[in-house]
């Protein structure tokens, strides 16, 4: 009787250490290391060390990713998407005179803003490259400069 009460206390005492584990993994940290400081400490103040934890804001280890790949990651994404309505395009172009922007990103990082002219320039320069991005409004995503029209 007394191995049948060990193993039922051993089975509640790993389960509750695996959701320990669990729940700091669901804050960004070490399902592993919690595990094993819950079996060895006990579950219970393994818990309220976790309840303590605050979540962590940026992934580390295999999710963590630089800018540039999150940035074709996006794309990939926006390109499996079916273009959404255009929510500008019942406004008129702006008016002569008035510069048109674009935001332009190289590499994952944000340049600024960009006019045609300015754009034309960079990429004349060699500052900018085609496949450098600028941020579409209408399609709510980046596109290559090389598709920008009147280039």
């Amino acid at each position: 009787m007394e191995s049948a009460q060990f193993f039922l206390v051993l089975a509640i005492w790993l389960i509750l250490c695996t959701l320990v584990a669990y729940h700091a993994g669901t804050k960004g940290h070490s399902a592993l290391g919690f595990f094993l400081v819950a079996v060895i400490l006990s579950p219970l103040i393994s818990f309220v060390i976790v309840l303590c934890l605050r979540p962590r804001s940026t992934p580390t280890g295999p999710d963590a990713i630089d800018a540039a790949t999150y940035l074709a990651y996006r794309q990939a994404k926006d390109r499996m998407r079916p273009p959404a309505p255009s929510l500008h395009a019942h406004l008129p172009p702006p008016p002569p005179g008035r510069a048109v922007t674009f935001q332009i990103a190289q590499a994952g990082n944000i340049l600024g803003d960009y006019t045609l002219p300015q754009i034309r320039n960079a990429l004349a320069d060699g500052t900018l490259s085609p496949e450098d991005h600028y941020f579409d409004v209408p399609g709510n995503c980046w596109q290559e400069i090389a598709s920008l029209p009147d280039l």
